[in-house]
């Protein structure tokens, strides 16, 4: 199931997922993700399961870091 949403690290998860379904081993020189036709931060996709007050604060948070010391300040790591 998809939902909505506007949360950095859910973008980036998804891309990641996409890249590696798709990925055929060989070396990759670059990978771009571009988003479009998004909603203001007021418009919320509720979830039952998650909190997305939470998120909302943890990606404000990142941004704010990223505002002041610079986009690669904080860089994900994971698989």
């Amino acid at each position: 199931m998809h939902f909505a949403t506007n949360n950095t690290l859910k973008v980036l998860g998804s891309a990641r997922e996409i890249f590696h379904r798709i990925w055929n081993g060989h070396p990759v020189r670059k990978v771009g993700v571009t988003l479009g036709s998004l909603d203001d931060e007021e418009v919320t996709q509720l979830d039952l399961f998650e909190d997305v007050t939470k998120l909302r604060k943890l990606d404000s948070v990142l941004d704010g870091i990223k505002d002041r010391f610079g986009s690669k300040a904080i860089m994900d790591c994971g698989k």
